[in-house]
């Protein structure tokens, strides 16, 4: 798969913030992209990639690593990761750490036949602070 993403600034009157998402998204997705194609690289399963990145639990600024792992294997084990998945299916999963919050969120597709693909299923792990 290719895909380009490409980032301009456009003067606006409008605030742009937090509740927009203007930088953070298309980073996530670059990232979290990145880590895939690290894992099919390794031969390396997608979440026990990230939880080996994430190390033993510690804080480094107002982030916890401890926090970031258990909403990820919190969303894999609500969702069955590892269980095997029809033909033409998958799952796919991303993982941050933003603004106070973590957030897990892994989803469930299949490609019919004729090439559309269908979400059939998502399940997404939040928590902010110490809530998680």
């Amino acid at each position: 798969m290719h895909f380009r993403l490409e980032f301009a600034a456009a003067p606006t009157p409008v605030a742009l913030g937090y509740w927009r998402a203007v930088e953070n998204s298309a980073n996530i997705f670059v990232v979290q992209s990145f880590l895939d194609e690290v894992a099919i690289a390794s031969g390396t399963d997608p979440v026990e990639l990230r939880l080996k990145m994430l190390g033993e639990t510690r804080s480094i600024g107002q982030f916890n690593t401890g926090r970031l792992k258990r909403v990820i294997e919190l969303a894999a084990s609500k969702i069955g990761w590892g269980k095997p998945m029809p033909n033409r299916s998958g799952r796919g999963m991303a993982a941050f750490f933003g603004y106070g919050s973590y957030v897990a969120q892994i989803a469930e597709v299949s490609v019919a036949s004729d090439g559309n693909v269908k979400v059939n299923r998502i399940v997404c792990a939040a928590g902010r602070g110490g809530a998680c």
